[in-house]
């Protein structure tokens, strides 16, 4: 993917390419996973896309739940 002509990497891929192996990027994993598809999404059919309040906030109750 690339933004402004600069070329964008997903994190899980670059530390998975660097051999990261850290227990908060793991932890982290899931919610990377939902920003990403809503991300994609956006990109693809934006119309159906959720407004990144919506998002944020969904994702905000979540991490409340499990924290």
């Amino acid at each position: 993917m690339s933004s402004a002509g600069h070329r964008l990497w997903r994190w899980s891929k670059v530390a998975a390419w660097y051999g990261v192996d850290d227990p908060q990027l793991r932890e982290a994993q899931p919610t990377a996973q939902a920003i990403n598809g809503w991300l994609a999404l956006r990109d693809i059919v934006p119309d159906i896309a959720p407004a990144p309040e919506d998002v944020t906030s969904a994702l905000s109750a979540v991490i409340a739940q499990v924290a």
